[in-house]
């Protein structure tokens, strides 16, 4: 037995209703994820901060190391954000 055209509108508004929810639950997770990557770094930068404000000629080079990986860490993050 075939279906009718509203049997087939329907299913196809379904079928989208789906696709669109599935779509922002996954939207809504990276959200998250991206959040939680985010507040992640947060202690890093104020500590690299307190430290920087500390900064001899030791630490100088510990410092640098420290700001290459949480600028890798940020950018990373914010290009996703950019992307989306």
């Amino acid at each position: 037995m075939s279906k009718t055209a509203r049997e087939q509108v329907q299913g196809m508004r379904e079928d989208l209703q789906q696709l669109r929810d599935r779509i922002r639950v996954k939207m809504h997770l990276a959200s998250m994820e991206l959040r939680d990557r985010f507040e992640s770094i947060e202690p890093d930068v104020r500590e690299f901060e307190h430290r920087a404000e500390k900064v001899t000629e030791e630490v100088g080079h510990e410092l640098h190391e420290g700001w290459a990986h949480l600028k890798k860490a940020l950018t990373a993050i914010d290009d996703e954000l950019r992307s989306r």
